[in-house]
């Protein structure tokens, strides 16, 4: 388990209440809860050393690794993406290797016109591989941008290829609801497993 999603995994699990992930640290990518107080109060209580804490940050080390995503699916599918869940470190890359003809690797950003939402952190550059038509043809991208990641294939969307890669700690639009298009693993299960594969998603 790498550094950065074991310190993550750490503070999580040493929360008692929810709250706010802020991610620090780190900066688009690279193509290659209160106490109520008493009604009644008798004397002033003094003041506590603690206080529950309403964020937590979580530091992002830059990593350096490759991890390959395999693009599949022919004739009547199914279409898919594996792993179908990902997790990295700001700075590792991602290679998109097509395992069948015909597929792309595209962020939800509505500055594309293949989609209508974004799924993506609000500082991080959509991504859109292209449709890579060959077997065995890819594509490399540098996730740099700590957040959650949506992303589809251009010709099989409707079919419900998209995954999902988390890069350091969950965040974004796209914890804010479920994608347009099917159904993804919940991203803190991503971050504890590290990958979610695509048969063990389907199954």
């Amino acid at each position: 388990m790498d550094r950065t999603r074991r310190n993550y995994l750490k503070l999580v699990s040493g929360s008692v209440t929810a709250g706010t992930v802020a991610l620090a640290g780190c900066s688009g990518g690279d193509s290659t809860a209160t106490e109520p107080a008493s009604d009644t109060p008798t004397e002033t209580a003094a003041p506590t050393d603690t206080a529950t804490p309403t964020a937590t940050e979580v530091s992002c080390e830059e990593g350096g690794e490759t991890h390959t995503v395999l693009m599949g699916g022919a004739g009547h599918g199914p279409f898919y993406f594996d792993p179908i869940g990902l997790f990295v470190s700001p700075g590792d890359t991602v290679e998109f290797v097509n395992d069948t003809s015909g597929h792309s690797a595209t962020s939800y950003h509505e500055d594309l016109d293949s989609s209508d939402v974004t799924r993506i952190p609000e500082a991080a550059e959509p991504f859109n591989s292209g449709i890579l038509q060959s077997d065995g043809a890819s594509w490399n991208y540098t996730f740099t941008e700590p957040g959650t990641y949506d992303y589809f294939c251009i010709p099989h969307k409707g079919l419900g290829m998209i995954g999902r890669i988390v890069v350091c700690a969950p965040g974004g639009p796209a914890e804010e609801g479920s994608p347009p298009d099917g159904e993804l693993p919940d991203s803190q299960r991503i971050v504890e497993e590290g990958s979610v594969s695509w048969e063990d998603w389907d199954n």
